[in-house]
């Protein structure tokens, strides 16, 4: 399942293709929720939920309300990543991330903030993505314009500079956090 963490929203959303595959129980409500331009989408029925990280034996029970569908596939295009150098360190929440695919949920501002671990790494002055550390694994957020620029530059280094603080935490997470295979 890809996930969309959304930390402006003020709810959490699965589709209805999600919730058939895990075989939740829907619950009938009568609500409507609002987005972009205002627009209007009216929501019959609400879930419980876990989800749990694919890297470690995080856990968290969610409501979410049951919509069609979140939004089209993301990215909307491929994301050429040959060039990117992520070290072999990062486990990332999303190994597939620069592959277009169906946003299965949208976790929203209730558990945003809970997910964060060890919070942003700063890249080199000359790189133009920062790192995240998620209990769901790590994440760059906004690449899209990061391959707008890779396009347009032809290459892409990211080179951290660690504080102190940073260097323990990272030392900490990589010690205490293994993927499975």
């Amino acid at each position: 399942m890809r996930l969309l963490l959304a930390s402006g929203s003020q709810t959490n959303f699965i589709t209805e293709h999600a919730v058939q595959m895990l075989g939740l129980k829907k619950h009938r409500i009568s609500s409507s929720v609002s987005g972009i331009v205002q627009s209007k989408s009216k929501v019959n029925y609400r879930v419980s939920c876990i989800i749990q990280s694919r890297l470690n034996s995080y856990d968290c029970s969610l409501n979410c309300l049951v919509l069609p569908t979140i939004t089209l596939e993301l990215p909307i295009m491929e994301v050429d990543t040959s060039s990117w150098e992520i070290p072999s360190s990062i486990l990332l929440a999303d190994p597939w991330f620069h592959s277009p695919n169906r946003i299965d949920m949208l976790l929203g501002a209730e558990i945003f903030m809970n997910l964060l671990c060890i919070g942003q790494l700063k890249p080199a002055e000359n790189a133009n993505i920062s790192e995240y550390h998620f209990w769901l694994g790590c994440i760059w957020p906004g690449f899209a314009q990061a391959n707008r620029e890779l396009h347009a530059s032809g290459n892409m280094h990211c080179q951290y500079q660690f504080s102190p603080d940073t260097k323990l935490c990272e030392k900490s997470y990589t010690k205490t956090t293994r993927q499975n295979d």
